[in-house]
C-alpha cells in the first residue's frame, strides 16, 4: 500500500520596480512554495512521480529524491499559485489511490 506524507512551504516575496517617467514605484509580489511528498518506498515515489510528470511539465520544477518527491511552485498571482498547488496535490491523491488499488 503506497502512503505519502505531504509537506507543504509557501514563501512570499516582494520586489519593487521604478517606473522613471512618473517617478512612481510600484511593488511585485513574487510567491514560490516548496511541496514535499514523502513515500513508504523509493519504488512508490518513482511511480507517483512518473505519473505526476506528464502533467507537470513545463509548469513546476519537480525533483525525485529516493523516498521523496519535491516540487517548486512560482507565481506572480496568488490565485494561479494556489490552483497549481491545488491541483498538484488533487493529481498525487488520485494517482495514489489508483497505484493502491492496482497492487492490491
Amino acid at each position: 500500500m503506497i502512503k505519502s506524507l505531504i509537506k507543504v512551504t509557501i514563501f512570499l516575496r516582494f520586489y519593487h520596480k521604478i517606473i522613471l517617467d512618473d517617478n512612481n514605484i510600484i511593488y511585485f509580489m513574487k510567491i514560490s512554495g516548496e511541496i514535499v511528498f514523502t513515500y513508504n518506498d523509493e519504488e512508490n515515489a518513482r511511480l507517483v512521480f512518473d505519473s505526476l510528470e506528464v502533467d507537470n511539465e513545463n509548469y513546476l520544477e519537480s525533483n525525485l529524491n529516493g523516498k521523496s518527491i519535491n516540487y517548486n511552485v512560482t507565481n506572480d498571482k496568488l490565485g494561479s499559485f494556489l490552483a497549481t498547488v491545488d491541483d498538484l496535490i488533487s493529481s498525487e491523491i488520485v494517482v495514489e489511490k489508483i497505484l493502491n488499488k492496482t497492487k492490491s
